[in-house]
């Protein structure tokens, strides 16, 4: 499935408030609070990919000039 960055960054916001609202109620080192923390590296990971899959996209190919 691909998603967008708009999307992705979606989610991400999502995930980051999930995060410290499960860290305010369980603690930083609880497991739940870890598990969302892994969830949004891989979401983070995701997008930071998508970019860099647009931005190679948008370049012009290389080309060889003809030189004597």
């Amino acid at each position: 499935m691909t998603q967008t960055l708009h999307n992705l960054s979606q989610l991400i916001e999502q995930k980051r408030e999930q995060m410290i609202a499960t860290a305010s109620k369980y603690g930083i080192e609880n497991d739940k609070t870890l598990k969302c923390s892994q969830e949004l590296d891989k979401l983070i990971w995701k997008h930071q990919k998508a970019q860099q899959s647009k931005n190679r996209d948008r370049k012009e190919p290389f080309t060889l000039s003809n030189t004597k």
